[in-house]
Formats: structure tokens, sequence, C-alpha cells
């Protein structure tokens, strides 16, 4: 059996490149060994297309922040953020988060999370450590 990654790099070598819909025409072929990998049926995968669609117009919505001290500096941040429940995941205001310390230290262990997953995967470019300095020493710069 053959894995994804090396099915993967096989159109990665045959192509010179790998999109997203190049992956997809040629796995619609049934014998293609990633076929199985997708969802054909088109009134399941119809509503997953609009699932994801809902899912990026909550991410996309953002509300600005003034500072109580200085209105003239704002700060940008999402307005919603996934948080688990008893249910599965729902996205919650960000208002509501940072009033609630369960949620606040949820969405911070979330953040540790995405910081190491970005951490691992970029760590050995010296470009991201220079983003990072760049980021704190504006936040240094705001905050004084």
């Amino acid at each position: 059996m053959t894995s994804v990654r090396e099915v993967l790099e096989g159109i990665y070598k045959e192509h010179g490149s790998l999109t997203p819909a190049l992956v997809l025409s040629l796995a619609r072929e049934p014998d293609h060994p990633l076929h199985k990998r997708f969802e054909w049926d088109d009134s399941v995968a119809g509503e997953r297309y609009r699932l994801g669609q809902a899912r990026h117009l909550i991410t996309t919505v953002k509300v600005r922040y003034v500072n109580p001290s200085d209105d003239t500096q704002t700060v940008r941040a999402r307005a919603y953020h996934a948080m688990p429940t008893a249910q599965g995941t729902a996205f919650r205001s960000t208002d509501d988060i940072v009033v609630d310390e369960f949620a606040r230290r949820l969405l911070q262990q979330q953040m540790r999370r995405e910081f190491e997953a970005l951490k691992a995967r970029y760590e050995r470019f010296d470009e991201l450590w220079l983003m990072l300095q760049e980021a704190v020493d504006r936040h240094l710069e705001i905050s004084a």
C-alpha cells in the first residue's frame, strides 16, 4: 500500500508542484490511490463545503478594542474563537472569553499549542525568530 506522502511526492515530481486542484483532478479517477480519500457524494460534500464557508465567515469577523487609558490606541482581534463544548466545538465571542477564567485558560492553551505547531514548522528558519523579535519590539513600543 502506498502512503499519501508517497503519492503526493510522485505527483510533485511529475508536475513540479502541488495544488489542491491538481490533486483533486488526478484523484477523480476511481483507480487513483487517493480516490477513496475524498467524498464524491455531492449532497454530502456540498454540505461540508457550505459548513467550511460558514466557518470561514465566522473566523473573518474582527472587532476593534480601544485602550481605556489611551483611546488613540486600538487593537484588532478576532470576534469569535473556536472553543470545545460538550457537543463538539462552537465559537464564543472574545468578549465572553476574557471574562470567563476557564474559557480564557482554554484559549491560552490553544494559543500555546498553535505557537508550538508554528515553531515546529518553521523553527529552522531564522526569519521566524526575526519576525517574533520585531513583533515583541512593536508590542513593547505600543505598551510604553
